[in-house]
C-alpha cells in the first residue's frame, strides 16, 4: 500500500513486519480504468472464476482488515502477510 493516506497503517505494519495484500477487489478506480461495461464484466467474471470465494471483493472488506490491523485486537500479530483476496493467493 502506498501514498500519504496509507502512512499510519504502513507505520503499524512496518513495526510489526507485516503486510496487507489486497487483490481481486472491485473499486471505482478499476471501473474507470476499464471503462466499465463489457470489459469490467469480463474481468469480474474472470476473478470470480479464479478465487475461492467465487466473486470479486468489496472495498469495505479491505477496510475492515485495515481497521482490524490498526486496532489493539491485532496487537500480537507480527510478521504476517494478511491476504484480502478471496483466496486468489491459495489457487
Amino acid at each position: 500500500m502506498a501514498g500519504k493516506a496509507h502512512a499510519p497503517l504502513d507505520q503499524v505494519l512496518q513495526r510489526r513486519g507485516s503486510d496487507l495484500l489486497p487483490g481481486g477487489v472491485e473499486t471505482p478506480g478499476l471501473a474507470d480504468i476499464l471503462g466499465g461495461g463489457e470489459a469490467l464484466a469480463a474481468l469480474k467474471d474472470r476473478v470470480a472464476a479464479t478465487v475461492a470465494k467465487g466473486r470479486t471483493g468489496r472495498p469495505e472488506e479491505v477496510a475492515a482488515a485495515v481497521a482490524f490491523l490498526a486496532s489493539e485486537q491485532s496487537g500480537y500479530i507480527v510478521g504476517a502477510n494478511i491476504y484480502v483476496d478471496g483466496g486468489l493467493n491459495r489457487i
